[in-house]
């Protein structure tokens, strides 16, 4: 009847890209945690990984972001 796109349509890649950017950071947050961190800097040191790892996402984030938000992908 009306042609209707999800708010999220043309996004899936972004999301793909950002459960890497987290999966990475709580890797290394992890390595870091068994090795030398103690338990109560752990999410402190989540949160610095992750904005030390922006830099290297942001021109991924870029090129998968579409254009406009409603476009298909």
């Amino acid at each position: 009847m009306f042609d209707w796109t999800p708010p999220t349509h043309g996004f899936g890649l972004v999301a793909a890209a950002t459960f890497v950017h987290v999966g990475i950071a709580a890797l290394l947050t992890e390595i870091l945690w068994r090795l030398v961190l103690p338990d109560f800097l752990v999410v402190v040191t989540f949160v610095l990984v992750g904005g030390l790892l922006l830099p290297a996402f942001w021109p991924i984030y870029r090129r998968l972001h579409p254009e406009n938000p409603y476009a298909e992908r």
